[in-house]
């Protein structure tokens, strides 16, 4: 653990000029929003209770990559919409951060 900082925190560095921030609430079928311009850098945080699986700028399915409940991921991979869904019957709420 480093000083002043618990371990879960996400610490990001980056050159960006400019932040956006979408809200999705994920259900069982294809969830997503588009930024208002493409992003060079994505955040992910899944603030649910259950797994929910991310894609980038394409439907989401069950087979992509699964981000735990309460845990965070970062791409640098350009996005303009971000996808996600849940299992059957399942549900979170998924924060995005797009960086440009």
């Amino acid at each position: 653990m480093c000083a002043d900082f618990p371990d879960d925190s996400v610490r990001t560095i980056s050159s960006a000029t400019e932040i956006e921030d979408l809200k999705l609430s994920v259900t069982d079928s294809d969830t997503s929003e588009s930024f208002s311009k493409e992003m060079k850098s994505i955040l992910f945080y899944n603030d649910g209770d259950y797994a929910c699986y991310i894609n980038i700028d394409s439907t989401a399915t069950t087979n992509n990559f699964k981000l735990p409940s309460k845990s965070a991921h970062s791409i640098d991979i350009p996005c303009t919409t971000p996808h996600a869904i849940c299992a059957s019957g399942e549900s979170c709420t998924l924060y995005i951060r797009g960086i440009r």
